[in-house]
């Protein structure tokens, strides 16, 4: 038994069982299983909070879950005698009132009495080797009862300020990160969905002022979460599950980023918070592409930039890249230059209005029937197939290739 008591795992074990929606049913049959008897969870008014799945239907403990009759008093009486005889140590306790042997373990968190568990001795006995264990497991249960207690009141925001900030700035120990997890959860409502974006000054550093004019605009704004300073930049958590559609199509943030001269990128979405510090990598890497390429929009999402990621990752921006580039779209660009045409650009328009006809049509400005024309003329002078998926997937991979050496 010491060398159960000496294994991390099982700490992280019985913290992790904290994050199930059953929490306590959880914890009480994983305490069951460790301590090889019946497990009785009660609250400091002697409420049974949960009872393991292993425990006999008769015992004094759900006999007394009424809280009526004389019963209920005198095992009360009993345990309270005997755990303030022995202060915080486990008792184990010898009464006609209890019918079996139990260990009685009171359960503190920081300090103050939230409840005690009992463990029947049923299928092996209970000896002071267990004690140890057992006072583990009672201080893991006095955390549960605190989060249970705690669960429907908001983080403050500067609390979430300084998780935020922790989150990204340090890669946590599996042990760090279920205490962290065991501390948010007894405040925290998380968001099902998230998104972290960073936003970029594009003269430099974000500054104190910068940061608390942006912070408050978006403090309005339904999907908000969270704000802090990290890394030059302001990184901004948002509830996927609140507000109308992806951040870079709403007018407020594209009028925020052009008021203020910052960049917004976006990461993919997530659900897990202690996952935060990975996407913040990805919205860090929509950032670099925007300033990069000097682009119209200054919000991205990384999931539009994640191509070009991969190629620059795969061959630096340095290298030759267009000799990845399909020969229609080199023919193009170079036809345009001598025929004052604009071919390349309509294609680009076209696969970025999903070859829709209408909205490419509307988005250059010009008739659908022009727009025709201008396609059949390129299936003409540079062999396009507009039916063959292959080479249509060729050429839009040629103008990723194509937007990263112009720029």
């Amino acid at each position: 038994m010491s060398k159960f008591v000496d294994n991390d795992q099982i700490k992280l074990e019985l913290y992790e069982s904290l994050q199930k929606k059953d929490m306590m049913t959880e914890l009480v049959n994983l305490s069951s299983r460790y301590l090889g008897n019946p497990v009785f969870l009660m609250d400091a008014d002697w409420n049974v909070v949960a009872v393991s799945g292993n425990a006999p239907k008769n015992d004094l403990v759900h006999r007394i879950k009424s809280r009526e009759g004389t019963s209920f008093m005198e095992y009360a009486r009993c345990v309270t005698e005997a755990i303030d005889s022995v202060r915080l140590q486990p008792y184990i306790l010898d009464s006609p009132f209890a019918g079996q042997r139990r260990m009685i373990v009171r359960a503190y968190c920081d300090g103050f009495y939230e409840g005690h568990l009992t463990i029947l001795e049923k299928d092996r006995l209970l000896t002071e080797m267990d004690e140890p264990l057992a006072m583990m497991i009672a201080q893991v249960y006095a955390l549960a009862l605190r989060i249970q207690k705690a669960k429907a009141f908001p983080l403050p925001d500067h609390a979430w300020t300084k998780l935020l900030q922790d989150l990204l700035t340090q890669k946590l120990s599996r042990r760090t990160e279920y205490e962290l997890r065991l501390q948010v959860s007894t405040t925290l409502y998380l968001p099902s969905r998230m998104k972290i974006c960073r936003i970029d000054s594009r003269s430099g550093n974000i500054t104190a002022d910068m940061y608390y004019k942006i912070a408050g605009r978006l403090e309005s704004r339904k999907d908000y979460v969270a704000a802090a300073r990290y890394d030059g930049s302001i990184a901004l958590l948002v509830d996927t599950t609140k507000g109308d559609g992806p951040l870079s199509s709403e007018n407020d943030i594209l009028e925020l980023a052009y008021k203020n001269a910052v960049y917004f990128g976006i990461s993919a979405e997530f659900r897990d918070l202690f996952y935060v510090h990975r996407y913040f990598q990805g919205a860090s890497r929509a950032v670099l592409f925007a300033k990069r390429w000097g682009m119209q929009n200054p919000v991205q999402n990384y999931d539009d930039c994640k191509l070009y990621d991969l190629m620059t990752d795969v061959h630096p921006p340095t290298g030759n890249l267009k000799q990845y580039v399909a020969d229609a779209i080199l023919s193009m660009i170079e036809y345009d230059k001598l025929n004052s045409t604009q071919f390349y650009h309509t294609i680009k328009t076209y696969f970025n209005c999903n070859q829709n006809v209408s909205q490419t049509a509307d988005r250059l400005y010009i008739h659908k029937t022009t727009l025709a024309y201008r396609l059949k003329r390129m299936q003409i002078l540079f062999h396009i197939d507009w039916k063959d998926a292959s080479q249509l997937l060729f050429l839009q991979v040629s103008i990723y290739i194509m937007e990263i050496q112009l720029t």
